[in-house]
């Protein structure tokens, strides 16, 4: 195992690529061959052309934290490893406060 502990950031192109590779990190981590200490999830980049950015579109950024939020790396009373969640900046206070709603109802996976 690497000594040094280390960040990993994902942004898929869609739902199920951050979920897959969510679910391929937790293994990793399982197996003990890696030393990731936190994994960044990326709500602030459009990633889709065409589409908003997830974090800017409050009901698809709600559908991703409860899609995440039902992994198996999260269902238990402790995750398997903290999942900071990388938004973009909110200049209206409406805003800010429904992102905050949304993340506060899976803070206990963020």
């Amino acid at each position: 195992i690497p000594s040094k502990p280390y960040m990993v950031s994902i942004s898929g192109k869609n739902i199920a690529d951050n979920l897959q590779m969510l679910q391929k990190i937790s293994s990793t981590i399982e197996s003990g061959s890696v030393n990731i200490a936190a994994v960044e999830l990326n709500l602030a980049c459009p990633n889709i052309v065409g589409k908003p950015t997830i974090g800017y579109d409050f009901e698809q950024m709600e559908d991703v934290m409860k899609q995440v939020a039902s992994l198996p790396c999260f269902s238990g009373s402790k995750p398997l490893f903290p999942l900071g969640v990388k938004m973009p900046p909110y200049f209206d206070r409406p805003h800010f406060e429904m992102a905050a709603a949304i993340l506060n109802k899976y803070k206990h996976i963020v």
